[in-house]
């Protein structure tokens, strides 16, 4: 599986199309992410520091492998104008 890791010159967030990221995550894992990621209408922005780890951490665990492509910006991410992750609105959105 190919995702993707965009990073500005201050934070980094993987991008996990809410399919993937609901069908390969546990519940306990969707209400512990932290507001430093993000949501869009069909992705979840996890953060690199913590978030991402967990969820890399849980698709080793169920033997997916993941193929990442970086992109690096030298602005500010468009990302950080995305709204902040909601388990309630993820699951409005995954529907």
């Amino acid at each position: 599986m190919k995702l993707y890791f965009y990073s500005d010159p201050s934070h980094g967030w993987l991008k996990v199309p809410l399919n993937i990221f609901f069908q390969n995550t546990s519940e306990e894992f969707r209400d512990s992410i932290s507001s430093f990621s993000y949501l869009s209408k069909n992705a979840v922005f996890l953060e690199e520091d913590r978030d991402a780890r967990i969820f890399m951490w849980e698709m080793t665990s169920k033997g997916i492998d993941i193929s990442i492509s970086e992109h690096h910006s030298n602005k500010s991410s468009k990302i950080r104008r995305y709204e902040k992750y909601s388990h309630t609105k993820a699951k409005q959105y995954f529907k």
